[in-house]
C-alpha cells in the first residue's frame, strides 16, 4: 500500500502488508515512543551512512528527512501491526523502512529508487536496531516523562510533610497502636524513598546510554561498515542531545539486555513505594467517623452510584492498579530476558513494549495522584489529638523505668 504526497492515507509496502494477513490484529499498536526511537535511529543511520559514503548524498538526507517525520510522530497511522509478531520485531522493523523509504521518495525533487532493505536498513540488523531503539525511547522517557513526574509527587509529599512535621500522631504496628510518630515524619519517609529511586533512576538512563548499533545479526559487526558504529553514534548524539556511546559488546546486549532490566527494576521499586503509600493513604482516611479518619480526602467526584456524597481514595485505587501492573509486566520482562537462545532474544519484543507501558503508565499516573490527591490532602487534627491522648504510647516508654514486665502486666 502507497499513498499520493500530501494525503494522510498510511502508507507502507508490501511485507507490511504481508504481515497484516499473517499476524494477530489483537493487542493494540507498537508504542508511540518506540516508534518515535525509530525514526531517530533511522535518521542517525542515514546520515551516519551518507557520511561514511555507503549511500548516496541526496539519498541519504531524503532518507534522514523522512526519519524525522517518524521521530516527530507525523507518520504514525502507517504503523499498523501491533506486538504479536515475530518476537525480534523484525516485522515492525520491515514496516518503518518501507514507511520511510516510500516517504524519502516522495521528498525528492528527482525522482530516487529508494530500497527500504538495501539503502533504509543500510548497515543494520533487526537485532542490533531493535535494541538501541528500546534504549532511544527508554531513556528519553527517564529523562523526560519518569524521573519528573516522580520528583513533582516526592516534591508534593515533603510539602505536606512539611506542614505537618509537628503534628503528632499514633504509630501503629501490626496495625495495632505503637509508639508516637508525627505526620511530618510518615509522609517525609515516603519522600525521601522517592528521591532515593530517583538515583537509581540516574543509574538505569546512564546504562541505556550504551547502544549495540553496529553489531549486525550476532553482535560481532559481521556485515557491518566497521566505521559504521562510531559514526551512528556521532549523529545519534547530535540528534538527542544525549550521550550515547557504542556498546563495548554489542554481541552481549544483544542477548541479555541488562540496561533493559534495569529500566523495569526502578519501575518496579518506584511501583512498590507507590503502592504503600496509595494503601497507607487509604487506610488513614477510611471511615471518617467508623475508621481512622486521620486524613481529609479532596473531593474528586462521587465516590458512588447509590451512597450519595460518599468520598472515596479513589485515585489511590487508580495508582494501586497501575502498580500491580507495573510489577506484572516485570515477571514478563523477567521470563524474557531469561529465554534468550544463543545469539538471539526471540521474544525481546514483548520486554521492551513491557518496560515502555510501565513506565509511561506510572509516570501519568504518578502526576494524577500528586496533583489530585496528595497536594489538596488535608489532615483531620481533632482525630489525631483524640487519638493521641488515647494512645498507650507513653505507657510503653516507661518500660525503660520500671521494666517490660510491670509494664506488660499493667496492660493486661
Amino acid at each position: 500500500m502507497t499513498t499520493m504526497p500530501g494525503t494522510s492515507v498510511p502508507k507502507w509496502g508490501p511485507y507490511t502488508e504481508s504481515a497484516l494477513q499473517r499476524y494477530p490484529g489483537v493487542g493494540g499498536r507498537i508504542p508511540a515512543s518506540l516508534l518515535r526511537a525509530f525514526g531517530t535511529q533511522k535518521l542517525a543511520s542515514a546520515r551516519a551512512n551518507g557520511r561514511l559514503g555507503e549511500l548516496p548524498g541526496p539519498m541519504a538526507e531524503r532518507i534522514a528527512q523522512a526519519a524525522s517525520e517518524v521521530a516527530n510522530g507525523d507518520l504514525v497511522e502507517s504503523f499498523p501491526l501491533g506486538p504479536w509478531q515475530a518476537g525480534d520485531g523484525n516485522p515492525t522493523h520491515i514496516n518503518v523502512n518501507e514507511v520511510i523509504a516510500i516517504r524519502a521518495a516522495e521528498l525528492s525533487s528527482v525522482e530516487l529508487a529508494i530500497h527500504p532493505l538495501d539503502h533504509v536498513n543500510r548497515n543494520q540488523s533487526s537485532n542490533d536496531t531493535w535494541p538501541t531503539v528500546t534504549h532511544i525511547a527508554l531513556a528519553t522517557t527517564l529523562r523526560d516523562t519518569f524521573g519528573p513526574a516522580l520528583a513533582c509527587l516526592a516534591s508534593e509529599l515533603e510539602a505536606f510533610a512539611a506542614r505537618h512535621a509537628d503534628t503528632p500522631k499514633v504509630g501503629r504496628t501490626f496495625l495495632r497502636d505503637a509508639h508516637g510518630t508525627s505526620v511530618g515524619a510518615e509522609f517525609g519517609g515516603f519522600a525521601a524513598l522517592l528521591r532515593d529511586c530517583l538515583r537509581q533512576v540516574a543509574l538505569a538512563q546512564e546504562a541505556l546510554l550504551s547502544v549495540p548499533q553496529g553489531g549486525g545479526a550476532v553482535g560481532t559487526g559481521r556485515g557491518i561498515h566497521p566505521d559504521f558504529a562510531a559514526a551512528f553514534i556521532g549523529e545519534l548524539r547530535a540528534a538527542t542531545g544525549q550521550a550515547f556511546v557504542a556498546a563495548p559488546l554489542p554481541c552481549a546486549c544483544q542477548v541479555v539486555d541488562t540496561a533493559l532490566l534495569r529500566a523495569s527494576h526502578v519501575a518496579v521499586e518506584a511501583s512498590v513505594i507507590c503502592l504503600k503509600l496509595s494503601r497507607d493513604i487509604e487506610l488513614l482516611a477510611s471511615g471518617p467517623h467508623c475508621g481512622l479518619g486521620e486524613l481529609v480526602l479532596p473531593d474528586t467526584g462521587p465516590g458512588s452510584s447509590s451512597m450519595a456524597g460518599k468520598i472515596n481514595p479513589t485515585h489511590a485505587s487508580m495508582l494501586e492498579m497501575m502498580c500491580m501492573k507495573v510489577q506484572a509486566n516485570h515477571a514478563v520482562v523477567l521470563a524474557s530476558l531469561s529465554s534468550a537462545r544463543l545469539q538471539l532474544n526471540t521474544t525481546y519484543l514483548l520486554a521492551a513494549c513491557a518496560v515502555v507501558e510501565s513506565l509511561e503508565t506510572l509516570a501519568q499516573g504518578v502526576l494524577l495522584f500528586a496533583a489530585q490527591l496528595v497536594a489538596p490532602l488535608q489532615v483531620d487534627h481533632q482525630a489525631l489529638e483524640r487519638q493521641v491522648r488515647l494512645s498507650p504510647g507513653a505507657t510503653f516508654l516507661r518500660a525503660r523505668e520500671v521494666g517490660y514486665d510491670a509494664v506488660a502486666a499493667g496492660r493486661r
